[in-house]
């Protein structure tokens, strides 16, 4: 259930919205800005390997946008 990786990636980085994985603590998610990944305390991502669509498996579904 949840989103696609896919789904949370356009919601993150079109529509702007803050985004968490399942197996995410309860205060974490990720954003997109200024065409980064960010995480909840601001530290920017170097290598997101699993925002990549070729990555398969634990990171293609189970995503929700934070409100």
């Amino acid at each position: 259930a949840g989103l696609s990786l896919i789904q949370a990636k356009y919601a993150a980085m079109i529509e702007g919205k803050k985004i968490r994985h399942r197996s995410f603590m309860d205060d974490e998610y990720l954003y997109y800005k200024n065409g980064c990944w960010f995480t909840h305390d601001d530290y920017q991502l170097p290598d997101v390997c699993f925002l990549n669509e070729k990555e398969q498996g634990w990171w293609d579904d189970g995503w929700s946008v934070v409100s």
